[in-house]
């Protein structure tokens, strides 16, 4: 028997929960609790592993403090791959804090290089 796999939105939506609840500084236990589900549960949100309804993916979004249409920035149509923007930078903090003041430097003068900005 064939496994199932998740839909690419449903793992969109997913991933752009993780990022904002991470934005927001907020545990998985902590978003649960807040929109009346069990923290396992926003893990299989998160991972896609079930889908999330309107009415809970509303809540979710309220205690995130952002609109339901975070969920689905434009261009969803052209490609199901999470945008990068600046809440995706969020997974970078635990190692940020541990480089040195010469390193972090570096690391900005590499951004500017593969930007093209120098």
């Amino acid at each position: 028997m064939k496994a199932l796999t998740p839909d690419p939105i449903d793992r969109f939506v997913g991933h752009r929960i993780q990022t904002y609840r991470l934005a927001a500084g907020m545990n998985q236990t902590e978003l649960a609790k807040a929109a009346g589900v069990t923290f396992q549960q926003l893990q299989k949100y998160e991972k896609a592993q079930n889908r999330v309804s309107a009415s809970r993916l509303f809540a979710i979004a309220a205690m995130l403090n952002c609109p339901v249409s975070a969920f689905f920035p434009k261009g969803i149509e052209d490609g199901l791959e999470p945008d990068l923007d600046m809440t995706s930078l969020v997974p970078l903090r635990p190692a940020w804090m541990r480089l040195d003041a010469a390193r972090r430097r570096m690391v900005i003068d590499l951004a500017t290089a593969l930007a093209g900005d120098r």
